[in-house]
């Protein structure tokens, strides 16, 4: 069964704070594996695509969790976990990153990569444990593999 789900984001997830896109006025997520949990203020997304814009940045990932909080009676994304293997790309197909896991926190606009990180670009390959990126998010999307 899928699932189209158009989120204001003044409702479930709280509106970016720093964006100058209309793209985060709402949220688009197409989705057959989401689960809200209230309690937790957290909303989980499994599946084999999972794909978050920066501004300069693609990651795709098959688990991601978003976390937010309560401000001045909205909610507002706090911070983005990604607990499985990612695959990030710039924008412009100069470079590659790919992780262990990660985590974004949307204040600082700081996507940090943790565990084996592998940056590939066109001068060579840099391994490390963590490497903090700084961008903005733009946007949240899940779909199907297309096979």
């Amino acid at each position: 069964m899928l699932f189209f789900l158009i989120v204001n984001s003044a409702i479930a997830y709280g509106e970016h704070p720093y964006s100058k896109h209309s793209s985060m006025d709402k949220l688009y997520i197409n989705s057959d594996n989401l689960v809200i949990d209230q309690i937790k203020q957290q909303a989980c997304f499994t599946g084999e695509e999972v794909t978050l814009w920066f501004d300069d940045i693609m990651v795709k990932t098959t688990n991601l969790e978003i976390f937010y909080k309560i401000v001045d009676n909205k909610k507002t994304i706090n911070y983005i976990s990604i607990p499985s293997k990612l695959t990030a790309k710039r924008n412009d197909g100069q470079e590659v990153l790919i992780a262990t896991s990660a985590k974004y926190f949307v204040e600082r606009k700081e996507l940090i990569l943790l565990g084996d990180v592998i940056v590939q670009n066109k001068d060579g390959i840099i391994r490390t444990d963590k490497l903090v990126y700084y961008t903005e998010l733009n946007n949240v999307n899940y779909s199907k593999s297309k096979n």
